[in-house]
């Protein structure tokens, strides 16, 4: 589930411009020197007039008003596979457009529960997320359940039971997120799972369980036959995954409270760092997970590339990647950087066109565009309050908020 609280956040940055390409140094526990995008020139000063030449509200183009008005709605999830055919989910809904967002049709209804047992009380059934492949094929997951439709949303059917049925849900949501590849047979289920903790070992008191005897543990389960079948791997990092990422079925990433993980061989392996400090310390703070109020981790993941790839932290900081995400350094911290007013910013999610463009969305709701793969970033002024983007590609890009849906113009 695309949770608020992914997107919290706080850190810094001081960079140094070279004469052949951009680098910069990370103001953490020690200072890293790190090429922005091999093999271009574009110094700090250019990267920022052109931002302020490029960046302005007519990058903007509203389309539409969102299908309802409702000021608890949370629009949180979008996803287009066309110009035309999209979908977006607010809390327990689902719609459905075939005209580019012009006008939208419910396809999906959860309706709402009691989350007290005799209480009056009730909150949506939130749909916590959800992916279509084609105009007719798609998935919801609802909590604990998972639902199929092969008709475009006319039906939907009771997916991959005997997973969820097998799956210890002592927690309100086992499950958070999930991705198929566009064949509809490859996939892969993430959550958190419940195991016996070993002798001395300890979780955080919101991952514990049984009088401290057992803890929660991410868990990715995969599919190759369409979901008939799954295999469940448990994960080292407690806690649980709450975004996967996937460019085709041999290079995949996921991230969470559980930490941020690869996948190598059909195995997921915890990825690390090669940053250190004056004392040989492992440093990091884009792999950090610091279990409170709110969580900081690993939230947003995206690669180009099977080699180039950035992740953001709900504590501010964004990393990148040149190995396919198996050591990552920071480059950024976004708060530091230009919104100290905003006690915790965080970018989620991204999108990249290139090794030097991108856009994200910041967790204060406002949209930002890098022009230097991620080194500095240039908040779009708007008088709108956006809560997601998605991309299909460089050029078709969109905005929601309660104000409606909007166009993001190529950069």
């Amino acid at each position: 589930m695309k949770k608020l609280a992914f997107r919290f956040s706080a850190a810094c940055l001081t960079f140094f411009v070279g004469t052949v390409s951009i680098s910069f140094f990370v103001k953490s526990r020690n200072r890293l020197a790190v090429s922005i995008a091999e093999g271009q020139t574009l110094s700090i000063a250019e990267a920022k007039r052109e931002i302020e030449r490029g960046l302005a509200s007519d990058k903007l183009e509203k389309i539409a008003d969102l299908p309802a008005r409702n000021e608890y709605y949370e629009w949180n999830w979008i996803q287009f596979i066309s110009e035309s055919d999209g979908w977006l989910k607010a809390d327990e809904k689902l719609w459905s457009t075939r005209d580019g967002g012009k006008t939208w049709k419910l396809i999906f209804d959860g309706g709402v529960y009691k989350p007290l047992v005799g209480s009056s009380e009730t909150e949506p059934n939130s749909i916590y997320d959800f992916q279509f492949i084609n105009a007719q094929v798609g998935w919801l997951l609802q909590g604990g359940r998972m639902f199929k439709t092969v008709d475009g949303g006319r039906s939907w059917e009771p997916f991959a039971e005997s997973l969820m049925a097998s799956y210890e849900d002592r927690f309100s949501a086992p499950f958070y997120t999930f991705k198929f590849l566009p064949d509809g047979r490859r996939g892969w289920i993430a959550g958190g799972s419940y195991r016996h903790l070993k002798e001395g070992e300890s979780v955080a008191n919101r991952y514990s369980s049984n009088n401290g005897k057992e803890g929660m543990f991410g868990a990715i389960f995969s599919t190759e036959d369409g979901g008939r079948t799954w295999r469940k791997q448990l994960l080292q990092g407690s806690g649980h995954i709450g975004e996967i990422f996937f460019l085709d079925g041999e290079h995949a990433w996921a991230v969470g409270t559980s930490g941020a993980y690869y996948l190598k061989n059909g195995r997921w392996l915890e990825t690390e760092t090669d940053a250190w400090d004056e004392k040989g310390n492992v440093i990091a703070e884009s792999l950090d997970v610091v279990i409170g109020a709110p969580t900081c981790s690993p939230v947003a993941v995206y690669f180009l590339n099977s080699q180039l790839g950035w992740l953001s932290n709900s504590n501010g900081y964004l990393a990148k990647s040149i190995d396919g995400g198996k050591t990552w350094q920071d480059i950024v911290n976004i708060r530091d950087y230009q919104d100290k007013d905003w006690p915790l910013l965080s970018l989620y999610p991204l999108y990249f066109r290139d090794s030097l463009h991108g856009w994200a969305l910041g967790s204060d709701g406002a949209i930002r565009q890098t022009l230097d793969g991620g080194a500095t970033w240039k908040k779009l002024e708007a008088d709108v309050e956006f809560t997601n983007i998605f991309f299909l590609d460089s050029w078709h890009g969109w905005a929601i908020s309660k104000d409606g849906l909007y166009r993001i113009k190529r950069f």
